[in-house]
């Protein structure tokens, strides 16, 4: 068994080679826009998979006339162009006994595997990319190929730009549902975005605050705001941005797209919105068409002898200055910059030592990620094993974050099966199955983040839009559903008896996990929230109610942090609660 007490192996800092020095010449399939000079790596990209259906949709997308190429990481890492592509895994085709034609003249065949077509969704950006890593087109749909691929992907992750699919639609509904996706807490959280990308996704924000605000003050609830909602969930998956000088005030998302806008509108004015990166992409995506409205608005005389908007006044965006009504234009394009300069950077250091020892002592980086581990918006749920907690394990110098159910996955790949999928197409496993030693050893970044939060008396240090901006985004838990090992989010076993009567864990002083509001009156579902400590369940319902059975409670059994020897317990306590019998 591992051991998970502090100063386990794990949670050093054991490679602390910067980030940017790793070189590997392990083989990546990519999208690329031509076919290489060696065309026996390239493949036309409709003819991937052997399906007619494969083949009309690649023809109907925006990636028609690619190929699929296959190149090292080095190779592929240092191109100027190269994109990870973060998207969400819709309109998903099933292929049974389907040939392939791999570049790498790896895989020549799959059968039984699920293909998301809304992956070729993906349309070019302005300054435009070369070569594009779509993980199920890197892994042809391969289970075992898919299975190690886990570790490149939190790599590239670091290493390589990512671009957001949502971002390119200029729908708010299509980005709101991308952000409630579990992945998105390893894809877009610490490494670089698309800059076009993030400059379209601003757009959006702005464009849907006007429509709401039809250009007026807004005299309802700043939390109503659909648009400023919009960026705040943004601001929130970026930790560094979010801890930044200019993320501050709890206006910021109010006030950004003020100033947006007003930059905008500026640049509208001189002349300058071709050009400008900071400016409503909708008007420079087609650079002809923004000199010919340019060149035809008049800055002195807006409207037009005919009474119908010029395209000045088409330009101009509409919004009202409140959160921003005291800034200058200059000081607006200045917030501007510094806010889309740290949205779109990379949030951590590229030296592991750093990044380790940040995360022992920075609440915003540990809230962070304990909310990544809590979200299970999954269509496999034991993904929440090892998904958010990858690319930060790797960005620390940390032992690779493992599949606790990595070795029962293995034992059918060595004899060429898949393994076994109830009738929703969901892994059956029995608790059995789970490796707890590897469980425990990914657990120790999540103590790492407990030691930090776990003895705090208030939110300081924690900024607001970290703490979620919609209820998706809050660190809610179903221990009835979650995998086995999981639910407590790192802190193991929890005994029973240190649930208050009015449905508290306290977790330390301030933070604890709220069941008042379970459904149903039962105890499964669960928020880690602030003000659930020991702090409040003393004061309401009496010390001897915040107590285990040995008179002792939460943080002093624990030091503020529960660290068992092993799981043990609870995946036994989970196996009786389920008959020992596998689950979906």
């Amino acid at each position: 068994m591992g051991d998970s007490g502090r100063g386990s192996p794990a949670s050093v800092s054991h490679n602390t080679d910067p980030l940017s020095a790793y070189e590997s010449n392990v083989t990546v399939r990519v999208v690329t826009t031509t076919s290489r000079r060696d065309v026996s790596k390239s493949v036309p990209l409709r003819d991937v998979f052997c399906d007619q259906r494969w083949a009309n949709a690649v023809d109907d997308s925006p990636l028609q006339g690619h190929f699929l190429s296959t190149m090292t990481y080095d190779e592929f890492s240092h191109q100027p162009k190269s994109r990870v592509l973060s998207y969400r895994a819709d309109k998903c085709a099933r292929f049974e006994l389907c040939d392939v034609n791999d570049p790498a003249h790896q895989i020549t065949w799959v059968n039984e595997t699920h293909i998301p077509l809304a992956c070729l969704d993906t349309p070019q950006t302005k300054t435009g990319w070369t070569h594009l890593w779509i993980d199920v087109l890197h892994a042809l749909g391969d289970p075992a190929t898919t299975e190690n691929s886990y570790a490149l992907h939190n790599r590239l992750c670091l290493a390589v730009t990512v671009l957001p699919q949502s971002w390119l639609t200029g729908d708010p509904d299509t980005c709101h549902r991308a952000f409630g996706r579990a992945w998105v807490c390893k894809e877009i959280a610490f490494g670089r975005v698309d800059r076009d990308a993030l400059d379209l996704f601003f757009e959006t924000a702005v464009v849907t605050h006007a429509a709401q605000t039809k250009g007026l003050r807004w005299d309802g609830e700043p939390e109503d705001l659909r648009g400023p909602r919009l960026l705040a969930r943004l601001i929130g998956r970026r930790p560094k941005a979010a801890n930044s000088e200019e993320a501050s005030d709890p206006d910021v998302a109010i006030a950004a797209l003020e100033w947006w806008a007003r930059v905008h509108n500026a640049n509208v004015k001189s002349g300058k919105a071709e050009n400008n990166r900071g400016v409503a992409r909708r008007y420079t995506l087609s650079p002809a068409a923004a000199r010919k409205a340019l060149e035809t608005a008049s800055a002195s005389s807006p409207a037009s002898d005919t009474g119908k908007e010029s395209p000045y006044q088409t330009a101009i965006i509409q919004i009202a200055n409140d959160a921003s009504e005291e800034d200058t234009d200059d000081e607006c394009s200045l917030q501007l910059k510094e806010l889309m300069y740290n949205l779109q950077g990379r949030q951590l250091s590229d030296d592991p030592a750093v990044n380790a020892a940040n995360l022992e002592k920075d609440p915003a980086l540990a809230w962070h990620v304990i909310c990544a581990y809590a979200n299970d918006a999954f269509f496999e749920a034991t993904d929440a094993y090892f998904c958010s907690l990858g690319v930060l394990a790797l960005a620390c110098g940390f032992d690779p974050i493992g599949d606790p159910l990595g070795a029962w996955k293995r034992k059918f790949f060595r004899n060429g099966k898949t393994p076994p999928r109830d009738r929703n197409g969901k892994l059956h496993f029995r608790i059995e199955d789970v490796d707890v030693t590897v469980l425990d050893n990914n657990h120790a970044v999540l103590r790492k983040a407990w030691e930090v939060l776990a003895p705090r008396s208030s939110w300081e240090g924690i900024p607001e839009c970290l703490r979620g901006v919609v209820f998706a985004d809050h660190a809610r838990v179903d221990w009835s559903t979650r995998p086995p090992g999981t639910a407590s989010l790192g802190l193991g076993p929890v005994p029973a008896s240190l649930m208050t009567r009015g449905g508290f864990a306290p977790v330390g002083p301030f933070f604890g996990f709220d069941f008042s509001k379970a459904p149903n009156g039962h105890r499964k579902v669960g928020e880690l929230r602030g003000g659930c400590g020991t702090g409040r369940a003393v004061t309401t319902r009496g010390l001897g109610d915040v107590t285990g059975e040995d008179g002792k409670s939460f943080p002093e059994l624990t030091k503020g942090v529960l660290c068992p020897k092993t799981y043990a317990e609870e995946v036994y306590e989970i196996s009786q609660t389920h008959g020992g019998g596998g689950r979906g």
